[in-house]
């Protein structure tokens, strides 16, 4: 039961990913492009906040309700689009069996919408294709 939990975790709020440009919405490049680096948070139930650190080419989770962090790489498609696949597990303090569904995540995100500091993330799993959906996240400003 506890790895079902874990796994619809990690599949709805574990990654930012594939969102495609709307016609409602007037992403352009240079929008996207202030979320390819950058401390942001994510905020939903069941987990509570996940911070996210993004490089060029890594993004770093860590969340708040089990303590894990994770490692993801980041492939940018184009500067609305990108890639995330698992990198490593790099805490995990309560020792959860998580190994197997981390190395199964794979997903396609594209930023659908912007405003201020955050941006909203349409996610897919291409291994997994009934998990999909959106989330917003926030960029921390320092």
């Amino acid at each position: 039961m506890f790895r079902i939990f874990i796994l619809l975790f990690l599949a709805l709020d574990f990654i930012s990913c594939k969102e495609k440009k709307s016609d409602k919405t007037t992403l352009t490049d240079e929008v996207c492009q202030k979320y390819h680096e950058g401390t942001f948070e994510k905020y939903g139930p069941p987990f509570g906040s996940i911070k996210i650190v993004r490089s060029k080419d890594k993004q770093t989770e860590s969340i708040g309700f089990n303590q894990l962090e994770v490692s993801f790489n980041i492939e940018w498609v184009d500067a609305c689009s990108y890639k995330l696949k698992f990198d490593k597990l790099l805490a995990n303090p309560k020792s959860l069996n998580v190994d197997k569904v981390l190395e199964a995540m794979e997903f396609d995100c594209t930023i659908i919408k912007s405003t201020m500091n955050t941006h909203t993330v349409l996610k897919h799993s291409s291994k997994y294709p009934d998990q999909k959906g959106t989330e917003e996240v926030w960029k921390i400003v320092d």
